[in-house]
This record gives C-alpha cells, sequence and structure tokens, in this order.
C-alpha cells in the first residue's frame, strides 16, 4: 500500500490530493507528462535506500541535466528531486526501495556505466561508441536489475518488505524485446523479493492480466484491455 497526500502543489497534483496504490506489481499509465515519473521520484526520495542508489542517481541525474537542460527545463520543475520531499506526505508498508530509472540512460553516461571500457565483447564486436541506443537501454537495463537483485542477495532479503521503481524500461528497445518484458520484469521481481512499481508506454505490459494498470491521468485503477481500447487509436495511420 502506498497512500500520496499532496502538501503543496507539485506538476499535475493539487495540494490536498490524495493518490492511494493499494495492488502489487501495479504499473502508471497515462500521456506524457501527467505525472507518472513525479510519482516514482516522490517515492524514491523519501523512502530509505543504500548508498550506492543514492551516489549513482544523484550524480548522473545533475549529469543529465547540465547536458540537456534546454531539453527538459519544462520537464523537470525542480533543479533537485530531494527539493520534493516537504512537499508530499508518503504511507507506506515498504521500507526499501530501488530503482532503475530511463532519465539515466544517456549515450555517454551509460556507455561507461554500462561497459565500464572503450570497447565490448558482448558476442558483437563493437566499438561502444557504435553501440546503439536501443542495445545501451536493453543492457543498462540488465545491468542494473542484475546489481540491485545481487545486493538483495548480499543482504539476505533483509531490510523489510521491498519495491522496485522502473521509468520507461522500454525506451529505444526493439518490438521482440518489448514483447519479453512482461515476463522479465515478473522474473526480476520474483529474484529479487519485491513488488514492482513502473510507469511504462508498453502494451504487452499494459494489456498483461498479471499487472495492475493505475490510470494516473484519472487517478484510479483501470483494466489494461479496456484501457487500450479506450483511447480508440487507429489500427493504420495515412492512405491506405
Amino acid at each position: 500500500m502506498i497512500k500520496f497526500r499532496f502538501l503543496e502543489d507539485v506538476r499535475t497534483f493539487k495540494r490536498g490530493e490524495v493518490i492511494e496504490l493499494n495492488s502489487p506489481n501495479t504499473i502508471l499509465i497515462g500521456d506524457n507528462g501527467c505525472g507518472k515519473s513525479t510519482l516514482l521520484q516522490l517515492l524514491w526520495c523519501n523512502l530509505p535506500h543504500d548508498e550506492y542508489e543514492i551516489k549513482t542517481y544523484e550524480t548522473e541525474y545533475k549529469q543529465h541535466l547540465n547536458k540537456c537542460v534546454h531539453l527538459e527545463q519544462t520537464r523537470w520543475e525542480y533543479k533537485s528531486i530531494y527539493e520534493l520531499r516537504d512537499k508530499v506526505h508518503i504511507e507506506t508498508d515498504y521500507q526499501r526501495v530501488y530503482i532503475c530509472d530511463s532519465i539515466l540512460k544517456m549515450r555517454e553516461n551509460m556507455t561507461n556505466r554500462v561497459f565500464g571500457a572503450s570497447r565490448i565483447d558482448l558476442q558483437l564486436g563493437l566499438a561502444a561508441n557504435n553501440v546503439s541506443h536501443g542495445q545501451i537501454t536493453k543492457l543498462f537495463y540488465i545491468k542494473t536489475t542484475d546489481e540491485i537483485i545481487e545486493r538483495r542477495e548480499k543482504e539476505d532479503f533483509s531490510g523489510g518488505k521491498a519495491l522496485l521503481l522502473i521509468d520507461e524500461v522500454e525506451v529505444g528497445m526493439s518490438i521482440k524485446t518489448q514483447y519479453k518484458l512482461p515476463n522479465s520484469l515478473l522474473a526480476v521481481a520474483n529474484d529479487g523479493r519485491f513488488d514492482i512499481l513502473a510507469s511504462t508506454h508498453n502494451i504487452p505490459i499494459i494489456t498483461d492480466s498479471r499487472y495492475n494498470c493505475f490510470d494516473v491521468e484519472n487517478r484510479k485503477y483501470v483494466k489494461g484491455l479496456e484501457y487500450m481500447e479506450s483511447l480508440k487509436v487507429p489500427q493504420r495511420i495515412g492512405n491506405k
């Protein structure tokens, strides 16, 4: 259970508003800019997380802002996610939180973090600067979740009930890889012994009945298939 009570206006959320997420493996859905990532950031900066994640997230987040302030200034209202701490009160039974955030998947930063060298093997024989954005995204997801599970195992899964936050992990991935994500995410949750809270635009996840969809725009849980039907997206765009 997670309950957000907003003490001030934060992006699309108004002072006094209450958002309650009460189902395991919830996915946040809705249009761009509706507040999906904001909810994940609020959780991350308000719940306990280890020093590894603090260092990694804060350093790469600041580097991202420095590189992309002209692109992201309309999205990121706050220069630091820590400024969000006093703007919301959170009630939850989770004692620990981990994060896998697509906003950090910058080519310059993540190439070094994922590969740790100027050249990689990966049975591809490619120089790191020739690896596609989608490959970096996929490998970042694999490496990050593996690292989190490894730390959980070293801690003997102690520290109480845990939650993994994932922000649009599918960005840049191929259709084939995206169709594997529903099973992959549940396998990660099982291995790490935590629940998942993810924001996504991934149709295979949204329409998978094993996940609980929360429509952030309309502030309610919905069935994924019904949500997709409600969008009335044309099957074909353009001239026949």
